[in-house]
Order: structure tokens, then C-alpha cells, then sequence
């Protein structure tokens, strides 16, 4: 800082020396210091920073008044990447020692094309007609725009956003400061400006009169910002969303001017300018990414132009003026990146620097698949691409894509290959499409490179005229799974452009509406010219952005509207999901026609359904899609699983109450339980949702579910579920949602769902769904394991009565479905994969080579593949005022490397090839994955790239070795699992913060250019803490352990709290996810050999079931036959031999047998368990028997062993619908319902039906003492009347009500200690304590009422009458407690507690009995009301009550004397008491004049009863354990 200022002041006396005291003249020559700045870092845990400083002599000629000419010439370049121990570069320049000096091509080059002169026009602090050479870069053209914009200041108020005063009543003339907003063009585009001038001060120096000025840009209300954002990932911005977003990009700069002159004429002294970027990943809480930019604008010296600077040949004016340029593509109607040209690339440059990241990968590979480099150059050779032309592409396919044999080769064409639709440019898009046409792709496995593309490409519509085109070839209409990725590759692209283009309408719009109030306030001419050219522009871009989406929109709708048309049922499905893909509100008449087909399948008919899911968030179809959707649901004629579609999709898009209404009415009629079960169950959980953009739906559903029906969510019924989490600190939120439906006949659900939502930024995206429809299924299994329960035969054959019912009842035979279930898989929203079930079985199938013998047959698959996929990619790139753009990106790069096969050997029968007796599978599998992601904030001077990063890496490998065989006649499987192979890392995951910098200049002859990265070190307030989790050491002979550190601030540590030592793990992540930016983090999970390591551990399982027995001899009646053979017949693998498996019929017996033995492969000392069941069936009689026993090594002690026997019963029929009606079915069910329920099991059923109730009643109770604030508002009421009552009373009942108060306070701290043993043993001298001060307290009680009835002090008893019911309320929570301590407490503090309860329930009985002659005497003078018979009542119940519900402590023999079925009575009586008490406390204050002692008598009453209640409570709570005696 010292420095900073001798600087200043040496620059201050020679600007003083040459006494500029005059505006800018003609003739004249200015020369300025200019000093900048950038650093980027953590500022809130280190003192880490990366960046650059440019020194310069900008150097402005005059030509005329308002012509200049002007060139910069760098004076020096330097870096830093090191801690900032005592220089704040947030708010001061950096001192030269701690910079290292930039030399060597680079820095040159950088000079030179920084110093081509250019010239602006400058009148009245406005800055245009800016004109450059055309070989002056653009980089270097936006550095020299951010210097001119030092230059234009605004004292006229053009352009001005204030509104004009009134004529009428001219301003005031003040003196205070002058603010005022105008729009000012700048680097980051024409931005909101507020300025701040204030008044002239005189330069104490020189004696010239100096103004200063102050201004702010508000980024957030600019007119064409050139910032450009690039990403795969797609989100859904809410309205709840819109309210409570978070910028994650926050940025701010102030310019403080000091000038010499006038509004109009004026010369510029001194310039200082302090920007900052804050890149927010969490909450505002939380750590943050800064960069901070400080420049300095210093006036030296002003000369006569001596020698003119000369102007290049051929100068062109800038377009746009001061406001940044960005490369976007040409011709498109959005901006869209395009080549960046801001860097010092030449194609030349770019095309060896992609050479060489290719060459790399291929040599890392070749070594070894493990290492991290190859996932973080596909990241590199990604970003290279991406600024490739077409020509270079072409020439790079054209080198590589050949049919060289060589293993270098072929890896660099795979990765050229799989980094192709990761690029997302129309040039790449290109390219790829050419390489399948040209079968450098073939096209069986071109399929994946289009989903990749579905999220990787830019929302261009060239390329979604390439796929078009591509789609529409007949090589996607002769590959199933090409023409299925392409097409939904095309509806994915239709809706990202849709979305991108209506974000930029909807910017537009807004530009729009600043730009007409600048105009409604403009005066002057040549402004508003300007204004309204620019309000011209925008409507041009709106237009044309509006109608080419509109060109390509029809071309696609008619294509997806022909494939949803088609009668092929795979084409119609496909058009279908592609119309879901697109979202495009013109396809929902075709979605409406294919619903509206009754005849279609019922599967299409619900994809039509799902596909209205995008189409239902537009507002304008919002209504339409309602009013379809509902007519479905509310429909009780169509199949379930329409309707739980139709709901859903409602239910997703945010209906209103109205709507949800509805759902809750048409649960009261609902017959069809399916649906039912998942409309309430889907209610019931999102009334619990935490999702922020779910916030008002949950309200609603909360409201709603008041008056719904309620149905089960048990298995056999479809079910909704919904899990969420939001987390403050990290002002993130996320949630998982499943879906389960089912089928009324059906055991197998006919489809299930699961999606992962996250939340952050105020944007919500659906990272991933998976969903399965298993249509077809169902009648795979009935064929495996059909129904053999004896069908139910009709007496009476009249074949058009049972016609009749069908037709009255609507049901028809069922008809097995075809196997047509599939799967499909979405990312952020879209469907990229859709697997049906038969043609993925095929698929499989035909990578096996089979070989086939009289011996048997051998199928061997290979299962190598590797591939790259990039799996996060993001870039936003915004002008600076530095000039240089400011990056924020995500990269995310994966590297997938599987080695192995799979053989399957089939042992034939002698003499039968065709029956295979052992089978045997034989699997090596060794899967590598290498994962790399880096978010870095960084800012881009053209010879290097500095910043700060976080960088992650996890590295994964699980080698598996298995091997299966099954003997097919014995029913025996034998698994042998190798263990050798698990051992070391099996997976790191390790982040790192870090700052970098990194030269963007690039030698061939050296190696590929890496960041200099240097971590950041943990801060101060940073805790780390060592990871060290492991176990089966001895018990598995593995020692399986996760290790390494992890560190999380004071902030992340109260955030995450571990509530149980089984998520400890999962605590340490959560810590460390909410401090990514504290320090290095590592999380390893090893495996090493243990005690005793095995080789290998086998299973052997062995089933034979069923040996069928005749019913009467017990002679085998078909051959014994293992489940494996059984299973195979039924599937008709071996149908041509003939043979038919044993199969148990009704009215035999079978036996079944299932033994199950895991051992390792130690011969002396194994480890063994052993799992041994047998079952016995006669009939629909079931018994299982099974028994484990753990044989442990010899180091170990103690076998356990568990047996278990069960009994079971199937219904002996299975009824058609039509039989329903059938007498003869009716009286046969009657007469087993008699049975279940006979002499022996009506007592006990009658008992579990009374528990029943008075568990029902016990939890409404619980519930309802909870939420009522009896106590509270009674505690209140006696602090009131000791207030009120005379001075020698308060001073005979306060001692008793504060110790009262001070034991329930004892009482309750000791309550609150039961969660830690620990923590519990420091309390319990409070237990004796509290126990002695109650008997204490009950002994002065009782003194005083003596006294009191003696000296018929009427307040006194009726207070002391209160204290004793407030001290039966203390006995029961001091029972409470110790009844829960019992185990725990020293046997002396037990005893004690009890005999003091004992003791004092004895007084307590005691004052009972007179209980009734005090409440009559406290009742003199009190004016007559029907009060007294109520309270006479009361008091009744209380003595009632006392006399047959004794309490535990009470010293007495007797013994509840009530039924049980009496409780809910009592409970109802009980309540209905305490509000009467309420009522009549009510009138107490409103009609009774002498309210005193009334008001005490209640407040003990109350009390009184809040004391039955627990009676009652309690009584309840002992009878539930056993049956009542009456029952048994």
C-alpha cells in the first residue's frame, strides 16, 4: 500500500509539474498512466490469488476537438500465483516484488498487437466512432474498448432513465450531491449507470477547482450484453423458483473520476475503477470464488503533439462501439459461441495442438488405462475442437480415420470418434454424420453418439437441419437403434432451441421495454435517433428469432406428427417419446388423437399420456391439457394405468386448489383401488415435500388431503413416493420420486419409475429417470409359475346366465400380452435410451459366438469397451472491465475402460444333445473408470488463463472373477467368487482447490500445456480430520476400510451434525461437500488381506423341489427334479425332447428341500455358513422349516445357530368374476370365515378389536394434550391471581408454587439427558433431589390447608386446593422418569423415589375425601349458576376415577376394577369435561362479578382433571399389555 501511494505521488507532482488546467484541446497530446489488475481466489479461507498487472502509457493526439488518435504501449506484463500474506488485492495494486515478469514470444506479441493505434471521436465525454485496423485482434480490440470507457462520462444525463420534472413546479436549486441513472455504454453492453458528482473542491496543490464523480454499473439491466453462455445441462425455472433464486454470478464495478472543467468541456485527471465477480456455488453464507480487477487511470503529462502516431492503412469502424465483442456464430438468430477468436490461435496452431492431445491419449492408454491424464485431455481436446473449422476437422478425420492396423491408430480413432458429439458444434455435427455415413462409425454402434449429442449440442438450428436431413437417409431407416437415438436426439435438440430462443425473446422484450423509457424521457434529437434505431434492432432479432424457429418447427412437427401416425406400433411409440423430447405445443392434437384411440394399445395410448409432460409447463396449453388429462381420470371406464398417468401429469405440472379438489372428491367414489392407492398415496407425499419449487403445491396438497378418502399403500396396490432434502448452507435441495404401478390381476407391476431432481441457483433440473414397462411380462411368469390351485367349478352350466353377468359386470377374458416391455432412460429431462426388452435380449444375443458339438454347446461374449463421454459442460463467458472475458466453466470428462468375458458352457445328456444336464458360466470382468471434473473461474488475457479451480478426481476399478455352475438333474448351483484380485485402492475420490495459470501459447515440440496449479492450503478456521472406517478383518478375512481426510469449516460442521455413528461416512461427505473450497479432500476405500485371507469364497445351493408323492401310497409319481430344470421346461427351452418336469398337482403331497452353503477356501480352519430349509405340502398346507448355523475359525469363539418352523395356508379355489353371485361359492366362504372364527379365536380376535380401539383412542389422546395449552394458559392465570389475592396469602402460596416450578424444571433436565448414559449420570442427583423437595412441599401443603381451614380463608384453600393438583402432576412425571431409568438407576435413588411417591399419594387420598366439603365451602358468596351442578359433577368423576383406577405408586392392593372396553367412555367423558371447565371459565370473566375465587376454583379444577385424564392414561397403558382376564 506504501508503494501504491509514493507511486501516486510521484505521478501527482509531474502531473502538477506540466499543470493541466484546461479540457481536452486540439493540437495536444496526452499521456496517461495506465496500471491493471486482476486476481482470482477464495477470499473468504485463503489468501491464496492468480492473476496478471499490464503496466501502460496510453497515449491520446487530439487531431481536433473532438478526433483522436490513440496507442498503447505496454511498459511491462507481469503474473502471480502465490499466497498474498499482507497486499489485499481486492483493494490495492500489487507491489512488483511479488509479481514474476512475463518475457519471451508470448509477452511480445502480446505488446505489439496491444500497440496498433486506432482512433475514436470524442465530444462532450462521449465516446463513438471507434476505428481499428483490420489485423488488430480481437482480444486486443476489447482491451482497448474497457480503456475507452474510461472516457465516456455522462454529466449531460443523455440517455437518462430519471423522469422529467414538471414544468409546472421547476426543482429547487440545491447543493446536495446530484444522483441520477442514466444508460451508458460500456464493455459488458449499454448497462443501467448511476452517477454521483459532486460538488467542485478546490486542489489545495495548484489551486484548481477539481469535481469528482462517482459512478455504479447495475449489470442486471444492460441493452445487448455480448455474454454468452454454453451448457448441456437443462433446467426448469419455477415461479417459487423465480422468487428465491440466487444468482450463482454476482457483479459489481464503481469508477471514481476526478476532472478539471465543465458539463460539456472537461479533461479527465485521474481515473480509479474496482470491479469484483463472485461466482456463489452455495449460499451467500458459504465459501465463494472472487475475482478482482483494479485499474488506474493517472493523467502525466499534456504536450503539443510533436510527432503524429500513425493511423494503419484501411481502418474500419467497430460495430457496436464500446460494447464488447464475443464470437458467436454467423447468421444465427441468437447468440450462439462460435470459434474463439479472442485467443492467439491459428487454425495451423489449432490443428497440431489437437494432433498432439490425440497422440498423448494414445500413449497414456497404451501404458496403462489407470492413469487420470486421459479423462483431463479429453476435456482439453474438447475445448480445442470446438475452435477447429471445418477444414481443420476435415483434415483431422481425414488422418486419422483410415484403416491403419496399428493399436495407436485405432485408440486415437476411438477417442477422435467419441469426442465428436461431446464437441456439439454444427462443424462437428457434420463430421460425425459423414464418419457413419462413410462407416468410420458403423452404424450398429452409432446409436450412443446421438444421445451424447442430445446434450452436447449448441441450440443451433443448422445442426437440427443436419439431423433432419440425417434422419430421413435410408441408413437410420434400416437400423432400429440408430433411428431410435436420432429422432429422440432431434426432439431434444427442438426443445433446447425452443427454450434457448424464448430466454432471448423474453431478453429481448425487456431491452425493449428500457429502451421506449429512454425515449419517453429523451429530448434529444440525436439520442433518440439512436434509441430508436436500436428499438428497431431489437424487434428485427425478436422477429427473426420468432420466424426461422418457426421453419424448422413445422418441418419437425410434421415428421414426429407422420411417426405418431404410423401403424407400425415401434414407429408410432418412437414418434411419440420424440414428441415428449420436443415439448412442442403444435404436436398436442396428434398426442390427443392417439389417446382418443380406443382401439389402440393400451401402452401407447399412456406414452401419449407422458408425452404431454413438457407441453403441460407452456401457460398457454397449460389449460387444454387439463381439460383432456381430466376427462381421462375422471373416467372410471379406463384403465387404471391411463388414469394414474393422467393424474400424474396433472399433478407434476402444478395445479391449482381447485384441481386438487377435485382429486379429493373423486376419491369418495373411487372404486378401482390402484388408483386409488396412488393418488392418495402421491397426496400424502408431497404434503411433505422440502422441494423449493414444490413449496406451493405442498400447501395446497396439505389443504386437499382434509377431505380424501383413505386408501391403503400396501404391495399389491400402485404407490407413490417422494423423498426430499434441502440443505440452507448449501442452498441446495434435491428429491427422488418413484412410481409403482400395478395391475388388479397382475402380481408383476405393470411399470415402475425412479427420478433424481436437484435444485440450485433457483433453477430445478431432472439429472436422471428410469422407468421400466413390463407389458408381456406377466405371462412370461404364468407360464413359469401359473396358478395350480384347483379352479372353482360352477353347479349349473348355463352358459347365457354367465354371459348375462359378464356383460352387466363388464369383464372379458383376459388375453396374454406380448412381450413388449422396454426401458428407457432420461437425462436432464430428455429421453435419450430406450431399450425394448425382446430386440436388447437379441442384441446380446448376437455378440456371443456359439459353438456347438456332441459334448454340448459353448456361448463366449467378450466384454471389452472403452470409451470417453464428457458428463458435465458448462462455459459463461462475460466482458470485463479489464477487457479480457471473465470464464466460468464446468468441465466434466469420464474414461471407461472394461476388459473380460463371459463363456457359457451346457454339458449335453449322452445321447441327447438337445437336454443339457450342467450348465456353467464363467466371468472375468475388470471395469476402469477415470473420471475428471474442474470448475474453474478464470480470466482470459490471450497469452495465458488464470484463476481459481476446484478440481475432483475419481479413480475406480472391481475386478470381478466369478464362476457359476448348475447341475440341472441334482437342482445343485455352485458360485465360486476369486478374492485374490481384491486388493488396493478399489476407489479414490480426491478435490482439490486450487489456483492456476496457464499460458495458451503452444510449442509442437513440447509436451501438451497444463495449468500451473498450486493448492490452496487450509485456512485458519478450517478443521481436518482423518478418515479411517474398516472392519471384516477376521470375520471375512478381508480388511475392507475407507480412509483419507477430509475438511469442513465451523459452518459446514453445524450444518451437518452425525446423528448416529452408522452415517458417519455419509457426515463426512456432507461436511465436506458444503467446504469444497477449504483445502484438499481424499476419500479412498482399500481392500487388504485380513486374518486368515481366503483364495476364494463358493456358495453352493442346492433346491430340489417337488418330489410328488400319490396321494394315498406316497410312490413317486415323476422324476425328482431341481427348480433350474423346472424353470427351463417352463420357459420351453428344451420343449422338442418331450419330457414334461414333476409338477405338484392338486391333491398330492410334495416335499421340498433347500440347502445353502457359503464357505471360503481355508482347509483347515474355513469359514462357514450354512442355511438348510424344508418344506412339506399337502394340498394348499404348507410347512417350512429352516435352520442357519455359523460355524466360525478356530480364532474365533461361539457358534450360533437359529431354527425356525412355519405354518401356512392357500385358498383352496381360485374364483372367476362370474361367480361372484354364486349361492353355493357365498355359503362355502361363509362356512370358512366360521371356522377361522371359532370358539378358540373369538375371545382373542375380541381382545386385539378392544386394543385396537384404545390404541386408537391412547394416540388421539397423546395428540391432543400436545397441541392444547391447558397448562400453560392455567399457569398464567395463577401468576394473575397471586397478583390479585391479598398480601398474606401470596406470601403463604408463592414459596410452594416456585419450589413447584423449580422440580418440574429439575424434572424435566433430567428428561432431556436420556439420549447419553453420560450425560444422564451427571443428573441424577436432581432425581433424589426433586423426589425429597416434593415431599417436602406436600408436607407444607397440607400444613398450610389446616391453617387455612381454620381461619376460613377462602382464597387460600382454593389456591392450596390448585397446588395439590399441581403437585399430582409433578408425581407423575417423577414416576415417569425413573419408570424409564429403572435400569439404569443406583437401587438407593430407586427406593427413595418410590417411597416418597408412596408417602405422598397417601396425603394426596386423603385430601381427596374432603375435597368435596372445601369445593362447597369455596363456593359461598359466589352468585348462583348452573356452575355448581357442573362442578359437583366434576368432583364426582375425580373420586370415581381415584377409587378404580389406582395409580402404580399408590401404596393400596386394589386393582383396576373398569373393562376395557370402558376406557374410550372414560377418555370421552374426560374431555368433555375439561371443556366444559373451559367454557365456564369463559363465562368467570365475562358474567360472574365476584371472579376471584371462581378463577382459582377452576384453575384447581382444571388441573384436577388434566390429572384424571393421566389416570386414565396410564390404567390404559398397563391393560394393553396382556389380554383382559374376562377375555381369556
Amino acid at each position: 500500500m506504501n508503494v501504491l501511494y509514493c507511486l501516486l505521488g510521484v505521478l501527482a507532482a509531474a502531473s502538477a509539474a506540466s499543470k493541466p488546467n484546461s479540457p481536452f484541446r486540439a493540437g495536444h497530446e496526452y499521456i496517461y498512466f495506465y496500471e491493471g489488475q486482476h486476481a482470482s481466489g477464495i477470499p473468504k479461507n485463503s489468501d491464496f490469488y492468480a492473476g496478471l498487472k499490464i503496466k501502460a502509457n496510453v497515449i491520446l493526439q487530439f487531431k481536433t476537438a473532438t478526433e483522436v488518435v490513440c496507442k498503447v504501449d505496454v511498459t511491462g506484463i507481469s503474473k502471480f500465483n502465490d499466497i498474498l500474506p499482507t497486499t489485499n488485492p481486492a483493494t490495492e495494486m500489487l507491489p512488483d516484488y511479488l509479481l514474476e515478469a512475463e518475457t519471451g514470444e508470448a509477452a511480445m506479441k502480446f505488446t505489439e498487437e496491444l500497440a496498433i493505434p486506432f482512433t475514436f471521436e470524442y465530444k462532450n465525454g462521449n465516446v463513438s466512432g471507434i476505428r481499428t485496423s483490420p489485423e488488430d485482434p480481437a482480444w486486443s480490440i476489447n482491451f482497448k474498448r474497457a480503456l475507452l470507457t474510461f472516457f465516456e462520462v455522462n454529466m449531460e444525463k443523455r440517455r437518462s432513465l430519471e423522469p422529467q420534472k414538471s414544468s409546472e413546479y421547476p426543482e429547487a436549486e440545491t447543493t446536495e450531491n446530484n444522483f441520477y441513472r442514466v444508460l451508458e455504454p460500456s464493455i459488458a453492453g449499454i448497462c443501467e449507470t448511476t452517477y454521483r458528482v459532486f460538488p467542485e473542491e478546490v486542489n489545495t496543490a495548484n489551486g484548481e477547482k477539481i469535481t469528482r464523480i462517482a459512478k455504479v454499473r447495475n449489470y442486471d439491466n444492460c441493452i445487448g450484453s455480448p455474454a454468452l453462455l454454453n451448457t448441456m445441462f437443462s433446467a426448469h425455472m419455477c415461479d417459487e423458483c423465480n422468487e428465491r433464486k440466487t444468482k450463482p454470478l454476482q457483479a459489481a464495478t464503481e469508477m471514481r473520476y476526478e476532472v478539471i472543467g465543465s458539463e460539456t468541456e472537461f479533461l479527465i485527471v485521474n481515473v480509479e475503477s474496482e470491479s469484483q465477480y463472485i461466482v456463489v456455488p452455495y449460499s451467500k453464507e458459504a465459501e465463494y470464488a472472487a475475482t478482482y480487477i483494479r485499474q488506474a487511470l493517472i493523467l502525466l503529462e499534456e504536450v503539443a503533439i510533436g510527432t503524429a502516431i500513425p493511423e494503419p492503412a484501411g481502418m474500419e469502424e467497430l460495430e457496436g462501439g464500446l460494447v464488447g465483442y464475443m464470437p458467436v456464430v454467423e447468421g444465427a438468430p441468437w447468440p450462439i459461441t462460435a470459434i474463439d477468436s479472442l485467443q492467439m490461435h491459428s487454425q495451423g496452431m489449432v490443428m497440431e495442438k489437437i494432433i498432439a492431445i490425440l497422440t498423448s491419449i494414445a500413449e497414456v492408454e497404451m501404458m496403462t488405462p489407470e492413469l487420470p491424464e486421459t479423462a483431463i485431455l479429453f476435456t482439453v481436446l474438447k475445448k480445442m475442437m470446438r475452435e477447429a473449422t471445418m477444414e481443420t476437422l476435415e483434415q483431422v478425420m481425414e488422418k486419422y480415420c483410415t484403416n491403419d492396423p496399428g493399436e495407436k491408430m485405432k485408440i486415437i480413432k476411438r477417442v477422435l470418434l467419441d469426442v465428436l458429439p461431446s464437441v456439439g458444434t454444427a462443424n462437428a455435427t457434420e463430421i460425425l454424420i459423414g464418419a457413419i455415413k462413410k462407416q468410420h462409425i458403423p452404424a450398429a454402434e452409432a446409436a450412443p453418439t446421438f444421445s451424447i449429442l442430445a446434450l452436447a449440442a449448441q441450440p443451433d438450428l443448422t445442426i437440427l437441419k443436419h439431423l433432419m436431413e440425417f434422419a430421413d437417409s435410408s441408413l437410420v431407416e434400416g437400423d432400429a437403434y440408430l433411428k431410435r437415438s436420432v429422432w429422440l436426439c432431434v426432439g431434444a435438440l427442438t426443445r433446447k432451441i425452443n427454450v434457448v430462443k424464448s430466454r432471448w425473446v423474453k431478453e429481448w422484450q425487456r431491452q425493449l421495454e428500457l429502451v421506449e423509457m429512454v425515449l419517453e424521457e429523451e429530448g434529444e434529437q440525436a439520442i433518440r435517433s439512436e434509441m430508436q434505431a436500436k428499438e428497431n434492432e431489437i424487434r428485427e432479432k425478436i422477429t427473426s428469432a420468432n420466424e426461422q424457429f418457426k421453419g424448422e418447427e413445422t418441418n419437425v412437427v410434421t415428421a414426429l406428427e407422420k411417426l405418431a401416425r404410423s401403424e407400425n406400433w415401434e414407429e408410432k411409440v418412437l414418434g411419440i417419446k420424440a414428441i415428449g423430447n420436443s415439448g412442442l405445443y403444435a404436436c398436442l392434437p396428434v398426442l390427443v388423437e392417439v389417446l382418443e384411440n380406443k382401439e389402440a394399445k393400451e401402452s401407447v395410448r399412456v406414452q401419449a399420456i407422458w408425452a404431454m409432460k413438457k407441453i403441460s409447463y407452456i401457460p398457454e396449453a397449460k389449460e387444454e391439457v387439463y381439460e383432456v388429462l381430466s376427462s381421462c381420470f375422471f373416467n372410471m371406464e379406463e384403465p387404471a394405468q391411463i388414469r394414474i398417468a393422467a393424474y400424474t401429469i396433472m399433478l407434476v405440472s402444478g395445479p391449482p386448489l381447485s384441481v386438487l379438489q377435485m382429486f379429493a372428491q373423486a376419491l369418495h367414489r373411487e372404486t378401482d383401488e390402484n388408483v386409488g392407492s396412488f393418488v392418495y398415496s402421491s397426496l400424502l407425499a408431497m404434503s411433505a415435500t422440502s422441494h423449493p419449487c414444490l413449496l406451493g403445491l405442498a400447501e395446497n396438497v396439505t389443504t386437499t388431503l382434509r377431505y380424501c378418502k383413505e386408501f391403503e399403500s400396501t404391495f399389491p396396490y400402485s404407490r407413490f413416493y417422494h423423498l426430499s432434502a434441502k440443505s440452507q448452507y448449501l442452498n441446495m435441495a434435491g428429491s427422488i420420486s418413484a412410481a409403482v404401478i400395478s395391475g388388479s390381476d397382475e402380481m408383476v407391476p405393470r411399470g415402475a419409475t425412479v427420478g433424481v431432481d436437484l435444485h440450485m441457483w433457483g433453477a430445478t433440473t431432472n439429472l436422471v429417470e428410469v422407468g421400466v414397462n413390463s407389458d408381456g411380462v406377466q405371462s412370461v411368469l404364468n407360464k413359469l409359475f401359473g396358478l395350480r390351485a384347483e379352479p372353482w367349478k360352477s353347479p349349473y352350466e348355463a352358459k347365457s346366465k354367465v354371459e348375462e353377468i359378464k356383460e352387466k359386470l363388464k369383464v372379458k377374458d383376459r388375453e396374454s400380452a406380448a412381450l413388449s416391455a422396454h426401458m428407457y432412460i432420461k437425462v436432464f429431462g430428455h429421453e435419450l435410451f430406450y431399450f425394448p426388452l425382446t430386440e436388447t435380449i437379441r442384441k446380446f444375443g448376437n455378440k456371443m459366438s456359439a459353438k456347438t458339438d456332441d459334448k454340448g454347446m459353448t456361448f463366449d461374449m467378450p466384454l471389452e469397451f472403452t470409451n470417453a463421454i464428457a458428463f458435465a459442460d458448462l462455459e459463461y463467458k462475460l466482458p470485463t472491465e479489464f477487457g479480457m472475458p471473465l470464464i466460468v466453466r464446468l468441465d466434466g470428462s469420464a474414461m471407461i475402460n472394461t476388459t473380460g468375458s463371459l463363456m457359457v458352457t451346457a454339458e449335453a445328456e449322452y445321447g441327447n444333445r438337445r437336454k443339457y444336464n450342467n450348465l456353467k458360466f464363467e466371468l472375468d470382468f475388470m471395469p476402469r473408470v477415470t473420471t475428471a471434473f474442474q470448475a474453474a473461474v478464470a480470466v482470459d488475457c490471450a497469452i495465458m488463463r488464470s484463476g481459481v479451480a476446484l478440481n475432483a478426481m475419481v479413480k475406480a476399478k472391481m475386478p470381478v472373477n466369478a464362476e457359476t455352475t448348475v447341475n440341472r438333474k441334482e437342482g445343485k448351483c455352485t458360485k465360486k467368487f476369486n478374492m485374490e484380485e481384491m486388493r488396493g485402492d478399489l476407489l479414490t475420490i480426491s478435490t482439490q482447490p486450487v489456483t492456476f495459470v496457464m499460458t495458451t501459447m503452444f510449442n509442437p515440440s513440447e509436451s501438451i500445456p497444463l495449468p500451473n496449479f498450486k493448492i490452496i492450503p487450509f485456512a485458519a478456521t478450517t478443521t481436518v480430520q482423518p478418515v479411517s472406517i474398516e472392519g471384516g478383518k477376521s470375520a471375512f478375512g478381508i480388511n475392507l476400510g475407507i480412509y483419507g481426510q477430509t475438511a469442513y469449516t465451523s459452518a459446514a460442521s453445524a450444518a451437518f451434525v452425525p446423528y448416529c455413528t452408522a452415517i458417519e461416512f455419509l457426515t463426512y461427505i456432507g461436511r465436506g461437500m458444503g467446504s469444497l473450497f477449504s483445502g484438499e479432500q481424499v476419500y479412498i476405500l482399500r481392500a487388504e488381506p485380513g486374518v486368515n485371507p481366503p483364495e476364494y469364497y463358493e456358495i453352493e445351493s442346492q433346491f430340489k423341489a417337488p418330489g410328488v408323492h400319490g396321494e394315498e401310497s406316497g410312490e413317486e409319481s415323476g422324476e425328482d427334479c431341481g427348480i433350474y430344470c423346472y424353470a427351463a421346461s417352463a420357459m420351453g427351452w428344451f420343449e422338442e425332447s418331450g419330457e414334461e418336469p414333476a409338477i405338484s398337482r392338486p391333491g398330492t403331497n410334495a416335499e421340498y428341500s433347500l440347502v445353502i452353503k457359503i464357505t471360503d477356501s481355508n482347509k483347515g480352519s474355513p469359514r462357514e455358513i450354512k442355511i438348510e430349509g424344508h418344506g412339506f405340502c399337502r394340498n394348499t398346507d404348507h410347512t417350512v422349516e429352516l435352520e442357519i448355523v455359523r460355524s466360525l475359525p478356530e480364532y474365533e469363539t461361539g457358534e450360533w445357530k437359529m431354527q425356525t418352523k412355519m405354518e401356512f395356508s392357500f385358498p383352496k379355489t381360485k374364483i372367476s368374476p362370474v361367480e361372484l353371485f354364486n349361492p353355493e361359492y357365498q355359503t362355502h366362504v361363509q362356512q370358512r370365515i366360521d371356522h377361522l372364527m371359532g370358539e378358540d379365536g373369538q375371545n382373542i380376535v375380541s381382545w386385539l378389536i378392544e386394543k385396537d380401539v384404545i390404541a386408537m383412542e391412547t394416540k388421539n389422546w397423546a395428540k391432543w394434550m400436545a397441541g392444547w395449552g391447558a397448562r400453560e394458559t392455567v399457569s398464567t392465570l395463577v401468576d394473575q391471581l397471586l397478583v390479585w389475592m391479598n398480601e398474606r396469602t401470596v406470601l403463604a402460596i408463592r414459596p410452594i408454587v416456585a419450589s413447584q416450578k423449580t422440580i418440574k424444571t429439575a424434572l424435566d433436565k433430567v428428561w432431556t439427558t436420556f439420549y447419553s448414559a453420560e450425560e444422564f449420570s451427571k443428573e441424577i442427583h436432581l432425581l433424589e433431589t426433586a423426589a425429597h423437595e416434593s415431599e417436602r412441599v406436600m408436607d407444607e401443603i397440607v400444613t398450610k390447608m389446616e391453617g387455612a381451614e381454620a381461619e376460613k380463608d377462602v382464597e387460600g384453600i382454593a389456591m392450596l386446593q390448585y397446588c395439590v393438583m399441581e403437585q399430582m402432576t409433578l408425581l407423575h412425571k417423577l414416576f415417569t422418569v425413573c419408570n424409564k431409568a429403572n435400569v439404569t438407576l443406583p437401587t438407593e435413588v430407586t427406593e427413595a423415589c418410590m417411597t416418597s411417591l408412596a408417602s405422598q399419594s397417601t396425603k394426596y387420598n386423603k385430601f381427596m375425601h374432603t375435597y368435596a366439603e372445601a369445593i362447597s365451602e369455596s363456593l359461598k358468596g359466589i352468585p348462583a349458576s348452573d356452575i355448581h351442578t357442573v362442578l359437583k359433577g366434576l368432583i364426582e368423576f375425580q373420586c370415581e376415577l381415584q377409587k378404580k383406577l389406582p395409580l402404580p405408586w399408590e401404596a393400596t392392593d386394589q386393582k383396576i376394577d373398569i373393562p376395557v372396553s370402558e376406557f374410550p367412555v372414560l377418555l370421552k367423558k374426560a374431555v368433555s369435561a375439561i371443556k366444559d371447565i373451559d367454557g365456564h371459565m369463559v363465562e368467570s370473566h365475562t358474567h360472574i362479578t365476584n371472579t376471584t375465587q371462581m378463577l382459582i376454583l377452576i384453575a384447581a379444577l382444571q388441573e384436577s382433571q388434566i390429572e384424571a385424564m393421566t389416570r386414565i392414561y396410564i390404567a390404559m397403558e398397563t391393560t394393553m399389555v396382556t389380554p383382559h382376564s374376562s377375555n381369556i
